[in-house]
């Protein structure tokens, strides 16, 4: 045996312990030798596939004449391939290197590495983070995620829609610039700590400031992103529509005590005032013969009755959110209980 038979031999026992798919091709980009595992891949034998055309062998999608050999230069890097032998499609890193031949020619060394179930991977994770960017994107809560300084890293979709700042806007702001009050900034920081690290209650009631000058109230709740780590998930809800809610509830409570009273009050006016108003009015009517002072005495005890029985009217109308006249006094305004 030549000692360049003992060079090929001992070369092919080296690409052959090599735990990847391996190819050595000519000038013409024809299969010159395939070591077990790229057969192994691909379902051929050694007297199938040498000498013929890579393409012959293998189907490899998008891209042209990537071995050729053109440049001297450095073997190319980690070119991701697609390759398809019958119903086997995988996809591959190639690394290429020139390599000389016995007969004086350059031929290509082609190291691939089996990426497809990284690739794959990969492609969840991204499917998984445009997901989770999506659901982050349409959550009805303004969401910031902040470094230990309280600076802003991640806004959502309604974090900009809040507070009227643009993203490259929150990059330069952090959080206590949101605050209406002018605390001091470490131990603003120092308490979104403290609330990520409270097991129990990890929010708390602010009020913050938007962009256009509008002061909102909000439940502020503050989480770690993992164990150990400085930065801070926070999630922002707007309060002022519900403390609009709370507002008005306590406005109906308040009337509907107020009506109760009102009601409880007319039943124990009106009962006498019945009286007063009916005796007035008789005495008016049966008794013309009375002295002039007495009966205009008489007709102001009928008519401050009837003031009062309107005004008692007026009152019950007014819990019942029925629109009525004001007039002001000293600039206060004050409900109309009578004409007068």
């Amino acid at each position: 045996m030549s000692s360049g038979e003992e060079l090929s031999d001992l070369l092919e026992g080296i690409l052959e312990r090599i735990d990847l798919p391996i190819l050595l091709l000519n000038e013409n980009q024809r299969i010159l030798y395939a070591n077990s595992d790229f057969l192994k891949y691909f379902g051929k034998d050694t007297t199938e596939v040498t000498g013929l055309h890579i393409n012959e062998v293998i189907s490899i999608k998008g891209t042209t004449d990537i071995f050729a050999f053109e440049d001297t230069g450095p073997p190319f890097d980690e070119l991701l391939i697609t390759c398809k032998s019958g119903s086997v499609e995988k996809e591959f890193y190639f690394c290429g290197q020139k390599f000389p031949l016995a007969n004086g020619q350059n031929g290509l060394l082609i190291i691939a590495r089996d990426v497809t179930l990284r690739r794959k991977l990969e492609q969840q994770l991204q499917e998984s983070e445009e997901k989770y960017r999506e659901m982050v994107d349409n959550s009805n809560d303004a969401i910031f995620v902040i470094d230990k300084n309280g600076k802003f890293l991640e806004v959502n979709r309604k974090a900009l829609e809040l507070y009227s700042y643009s993203k490259d806007e929150f990059e330069k702001l952090s959080f206590i610039d949101l605050l209406v009050a002018d605390p001091d900034p470490g131990l603003v920081v120092e308490q979104l700590r403290d609330l990520a690290e409270n097991a129990e209650n990890k929010c708390v009631e602010q009020v913050h400031r938007t962009k256009d000058g509008r002061e909102i109230v909000v439940e502020v709740c503050v989480t770690r992103m993992s164990p150990g780590n400085q930065t801070m998930l926070m999630f922002v809800r707007d309060l002022s529509f519900r403390k609009q809610i709370q507002e008005q509830l306590l406005k109906a409570e308040k009337l509907s005590t107020l009506g109760a009273a009102i009601s409880t009050l007319r039943h124990e006016i009106n009962n006498p005032l019945t009286v007063i108003m009916g005796e007035s009015q008789l005495l008016m009517i049966e008794h013309e013969d009375l002295p002039e002072k007495v009966l205009v005495r008489v007709k102001n005890i009928h008519q401050m009755g009837q003031r009062i029985s309107n005004a008692l009217m007026k009152l019950s109308r007014f819990v019942k959110s029925e629109k009525e006249e004001t007039v002001e006094l000293a600039g206060i305004k004050m409900f109309k209980l009578n004409d007068d």
